[in-house]
């Protein structure tokens, strides 16, 4: 049977090594300090969404669909030659 042995882990050991893994794999796949800089911001942002109890789901649909949505909407007031009517 197997057991889950993670969970044996002292949990302030398991939140560093998270973060050192997270740390070594963003500076791994490009050398480039500004992704650590990036990984440390969206960490602090994604803390104070805990904090203060903003849900994350719509936050990550805003992120990931905002550039589709954007491009739409050109594409639509180009079609309307920049009439809002269309809408």
């Amino acid at each position: 049977m197997f057991n889950a042995r993670v969970l044996y882990i002292p949990r302030p050991m398991l939140i560093s090594l998270i973060i050192i893994f997270c740390l070594v794999g963003v500076y791994g796949v490009r050398f480039n300090t500004f992704d650590l800089y990036l990984l440390i911001a969206f960490g602090v942002l994604g803390f104070l969404m805990r904090l203060f109890s903003f849900p994350a789901a719509p936050f990550i649909l805003a992120f990931i669909l905002g550039g589709i949505m954007e491009q739409s909407f050109r594409q639509a007031l180009t079609i309307s030659n920049g009439s809002l009517s269309i809408f």
